[in-house]
Parts: structure tokens; sequence; C-alpha cells
């Protein structure tokens, strides 16, 4: 599979996750084929690099709406951690990718590869 961030060389996560921008609900693949991005390309050529959008997609984060122009590409090497949400959605990131968690009195980041069915993921 396929491993891309916004930050390089950092945790990934893989192009059939779902990604909610500011307009709709995309895979991680759609929007860079939507950003005129030649997919298979990268992957058969498997080389870290940063991948520039055509256009740049708008993702809402705890810290307002933040534009994204480009995306590192990680290789397709890493393992990849499957979480399956309750919603029934399936996500693949690498370990060190890391997701915000409840804790008893607020939230904190926690990497992939600690966390445990008892976690509350933030959604």
């Amino acid at each position: 599979g396929m491993n891309l961030t916004a930050i390089a060389p950092n945790a990934c996560q893989s192009k059939s996750n779902l990604v909610k921008t500011v307009n709709d609900v995309k895979t991680v693949g759609e929007i860079l084929l939507d950003a005129g991005v030649d997919v298979d390309g990268l992957e058969t050529q498997n080389k870290k690099q940063w991948v520039s959008l055509v256009t740049p997609i708008e993702i809402e984060t705890l810290n307002g709406i933040r534009e994204i122009e480009k995306v590192w590409y990680n290789g397709n090497d890493d393992e990849l951690y499957e979480l399956e949400f309750p919603d029934g959605c399936v996500y693949r990131f690498t370990g060190n990718h890391r997701l915000m968690v409840k804790t008893e009195e607020s939230w904190d980041w926690k990497e992939v590869k600690n966390l445990t069915e008892d976690d509350d993921i933030l959604t």
C-alpha cells in the first residue's frame, strides 16, 4: 500500500483511508487522483518524495481550516496497522501515526502502535 502524510517524513496513512475535507469525504487515493497525481506511477517508483497537489485540499483541524498543497510519499515498505472504528470503517496507519485519544481530563496524542482496545479515539 501507499503511505502518505502532510509532514515529511512522518507517520502515514494508506490511500484507502477516508479523509474529511471541507467539501466532502474521499479516500486519500481519490484526493490524489483529483489533484492530478499519478498514483500508479508513484507506487511503481516507490521513492520517498514530496508530491504537489495541483488542486490543494482544505481540511478542518482543531485549529481551524488548513490548506494542504503537498503530501509526503513515504514509500510502501512500512508495516501498517489496521484499525476498525465503530462505524465499520477500517483505516490503515503506520505505527508512528498519532491519533487523538481521550484521557481522564482532556485529549492527548497517542501513536497507533501503542493504542489499546480501551482507547477512546477522536473521530
